[in-house]
């Protein structure tokens, strides 16, 4: 598909959205940053697929000390499997951009050899399924999370409405990005403890939290 037409219907999207949820930023439980997500049906590659558009940005006050920009598109089929990713961050010292394409049949990084199989859920799409159809997990063929070209396990624990997800690195490769944005970073590090919060079919809160790291989404009326 050429270019202006991913640029199209990502426009399109924006305009004609379904379903849009925000949500407010706290560290150590101090506001600093807002994020909605906006998610719709859309046509790409021949297909009816999901289109999910995430935004984080500081909250005026917290941009003069760490400004924060953060956008990231996701494309899943059916089957949740990713066809289009998209991520544009800027940070203190940090810029990504990066994109996928289909080759082949097979949807890679561009300028990379890193690619995403088939089956294979990232965060995003992980968020979408325990708020859409959390039973469909049960049917996955692998618990494996996808992050820029680098594989993580996964497992789940489920409390009520309340979600542990525990994440293990399967190798020592960085994948496509060395120094990845803060919010990344933060939900893929080690020796922390993460909980999602499901009501209503939508997520409520997130909730990361280390021996000194402690991010907290919280769903905003």
């Amino acid at each position: 598909m050429e270019m202006k037409n991913i640029i199209l219907i990502l426009l399109f999207s924006f305009i004609l959205c379904l379903d849009k949820y925000n949500y407010k930023i706290k560290v150590l439980n101090i506001p600093v940053a807002d994020c909605s997500i906006m998610i719709k049906d859309t046509l790409y590659n021949g297909d009816m697929q999901t289109l999910m558009n995430f935004e984080v940005n500081s909250l005026k006050f917290y941009e003069k000390i760490y400004p924060v920009n953060n956008k990231y598109s996701l494309i899943i089929n059916k089957e949740y499997s990713t066809k289009y990713f998209k991520k544009n961050t800027i940070q203190p010292q940090i810029i990504n951009s990066i994109e996928t394409q289909i080759k082949n049949d097979t949807v890679y990084y561009n300028e990379s050899n890193y690619f995403i199989p088939e089956n294979t859920l990232n965060i995003f799409s992980l968020l979408y399924l325990l708020m859409k159809d959390p039973e469909q997990l049960k049917f996955k063929s692998n618990d494996i999370l996808e992050r820029e070209g680098k594989f993580y396990s996964y497992s789940l624990i489920t409390d009520n409405n309340k979600y542990i997800l525990d994440i293990s690195s399967l190798s020592d490769d960085l994948g496509l990005i060395k120094d990845t944005d803060i919010f990344t970073w933060a939900i893929f590090k080690d020796d922390v403890k993460r909980y999602i919060y499901i009501d209503d079919n939508k997520i409520q809160k997130c909730v990361v939290k280390g021996s000194i790291l402690n991010f907290t989404a919280e769903y905003i009326e």
